[in-house]
């Protein structure tokens, strides 16, 4: 996770939650536009471009996955009235 929204300490945690997943924060949060920088010439390569990244805080998974599986249904039955991955498969007759 880069970008503004990973220095919110209660999203990351839910979305470790939900996904079951620990959720990492980089110590420089905006990864993606200093990855591109430094491919344009501060690094010599993909490996040495990796060395460079270090882990500010890990967000490890602190509910059941059962509890996440019902609040995941929840929220996907909030939006659509139904899991959102059948509203998107499904497919017309007609």
């Amino acid at each position: 996770m880069d970008g503004g929204a990973c220095v919110n300490d209660l999203l990351m945690q839910f979305q470790a939650n939900l996904l079951g997943i620990p959720e990492v924060l980089p110590a420089m949060i905006e990864t993606t536009a200093i990855g591109a920088a430094y491919l344009a010439g501060v690094c010599q390569n993909t490996e040495e471009l990796g060395s460079l990244w270090q882990v500010e805080r890990r967000f490890e998974p602190a509910v059941a996955a059962q509890h996440a599986a019902e609040a995941m249904a929840r929220w996907e039955n909030m939006l659509c009235g139904k899991p959102c991955c059948q509203s998107i498969v499904e497919i017309d007759p007609s």
